[in-house]
């Protein structure tokens, strides 16, 4: 793999995680506000940190997965079949 595609391909996990980062603080702060101070900092620090660190495992896990071509063509037929079934319904009202 050549520089400018880990490049891209860090730099898209980047992008994925500040545009979830949102909804993790929110999720954090809920689950950590009925807790004393000491446990709170402990909560939010690790919890953050651990859904970083998931994030860029699972992205770079998907990244890995998704170049095997007959998955891929396995998620496109999947696709089309929800596509069609859904069209079914619309149309069917």
């Amino acid at each position: 793999m050549m520089l400018w595609e880990w490049v891209g391909m860090i730099g898209s996990i980047l992008v994925l995680d500040l545009a979830l980062s949102g909804d993790n603080a929110l999720v954090l702060g809920a689950a950590a506000a009925g807790l004393p101070q000491r446990q709170r900092w402990y909560a939010l620090f690790f919890g953050g940190a651990g859904a970083i660190v998931l994030r860029i495992v699972f992205s770079s896990i998907a990244t890995i997965v998704l170049n095997i071509p007959w998955l891929q063509t396995a998620g496109a037929l999947i696709l089309m079949v929800i596509a069609v079934r859904l069209l079914a319904e619309r149309a069917s009202g």
